[in-house]
């Protein structure tokens, strides 16, 4: 689904527009506090004012984020990551209705490659790590569980503005079908030009009018 709402909203000019406008909104004059918004929060040398952007465009194309995080022994997060939203499924609830773990794969289209060769949905491509949670005696019973720091994959902050373990509907759900028709149009426009897909002209005569045979 946020597949499928992302390339659609993608592909419709008005659409696509609107979402700018919504993310930049979101979005604003970024951070108040400039030493913060500059400080690097990752191996990737991104910085956290990186990481707000990339929160606001996922919060203007699908009312979700994810972030994860990574700990040392001492408990306390020493990295900030951005994972795409569309990338995140939640496993399935437990008894006690919480969910333990997300499931991250880069496309569960199962479409894109790497190396000429696509990457299956498939257990071997799907990494499952730990929801957030702070709780020192957790991280550490994680950390023992996955057989020590080195092994430990850390944890996903996974948020949606419909709820606690509620899959969100981006704000252009509702106009589904206007997108798409706003795409269509503009293909039809384009095969026409490009390829004179389209009637462009007629012969007509009037009705019972012999034209007569050509002898040659």
């Amino acid at each position: 689904y946020p597949q499928r709402m992302y390339d659609l909203i993608q592909n419709s000019p008005t659409g696509g527009t609107c979402c700018d406008r919504y993310q930049t909104f979101i979005e604003g004059n970024g951070l108040n506090n400039s030493d913060f918004a500059d400080y690097v929060c990752n191996r990737a040398g991104e910085t956290v004012d990186d990481i707000y952007r990339l929160i606001a465009q996922d919060m203007a194309y699908f009312h979700g984020f994810a972030l994860h995080v990574n700990y040392n022994m001492a408990c306390e997060i020493v990295e900030l990551q951005h994972i795409p939203f569309q990338n995140c499924r939640l496993e399935e609830e437990e008894e006690n209705g919480q969910v333990t773990y997300v499931n991250i794969h880069p496309d569960w289209t199962g479409h894109k490659t790497r190396k000429g060769n696509k990457i299956l949905v498939d257990k071997n491509n799907i990494k499952k790590v730990y929801m957030f949670n702070p709780i020192k005696e957790v991280i550490l019973a994680q950390i023992e569980k996955s057989g020590g720091i080195d092994k430990y994959k850390g944890q996903v902050f996974w948020f949606s503005m419909d709820g606690k373990y509620e899959y969100p509907k981006p704000i252009y759900d509702k106009v589904v079908t206007n997108l798409s028709t706003d795409e269509g149009l503009d293909n039809v426009k384009y095969r026409n030009t490009r390829n004179n897909f389209l009637l462009a002209g007629m012969f007509i005569h009037k009705k019972g009018q012999n034209l007569g045979i050509d002898e040659d």
